[in-house]
């Protein structure tokens, strides 16, 4: 779900962490754990903000019918910060 679609992509590649899930050939899950062992508190914290934007915008889109902008949710997971 965090990384399957265009739109999660395009939100991981415009985030700080410009992480591009096209050339990164694994599940979310397997890339979560790797980074949980190698990377600092910031990245996860970033992480954790990010992924939970995303989960927000497609709820938005899911259930109210409401398309959330990239960068909008991109900029909210920072505000969080």
């Amino acid at each position: 779900m965090f990384i399957g679609c265009y739109w999660e992509k395009q939100a991981w590649f415009a985030s700080p962490l410009t992480i591009n899930f096209d050339t990164n050939n694994t599940s979310f899950i397997n890339w979560l754990s790797k980074l949980l062992s190698t990377s600092n508190k910031d990245t996860m914290v970033t992480v954790a903000a990010i992924t939970y934007q995303i989960w927000h915008a497609r709820n938005n889109l899911v259930f109210q019918n409401k398309h959330v902008p990239v960068l909008e949710a991109i900029t909210k997971a920072l505000s969080t910060l």
